[in-house]
């Protein structure tokens, strides 16, 4: 991990995803006084990886969750199952994160 040196991305910080090794930014969420943990898989898992994988952009995210459905299923308990299905359909992780991407996109 490395801090973002882009003045416009002040708040964020440039993560590589440990599953397609590209770069993603992570980004600090005031209101909590942490670092978001959407990427974490930690956060899903409560405290367990996957395949060795800590961070994972959102790419990967929807990938873990369509392609390795039994596994996430037996590592998320329900109540984040919702929450990721919650936000998968309303659409965050379509969201850009992938560095690379969003200076595409500007």
């Amino acid at each position: 991990m490395e801090n973002s040196t882009n003045p416009t991305d002040f708040f964020q910080r440039t993560i590589q995803c440990e599953r397609c090794k590209e770069n993603f930014a992570q980004k600090y969420v005031f209101g909590r006084k942490e670092w978001s943990q959407i990427n974490e898989v930690s956060y899903w898992t409560n405290g367990k990886t996957w395949q060795d994988c800590r961070f994972l952009c959102r790419s990967c995210l929807k990938v873990w969750h369509g392609d390795f459905r039994k596994e996430f299923n037996s590592l998320v308990e329900l109540r984040k199952r919702k929450i990721f299905s919650n936000y998968k359909n309303n659409g965050v992780f379509d969201k850009k994160d992938k560095i690379n991407e969003r200076k595409a996109s500007l």
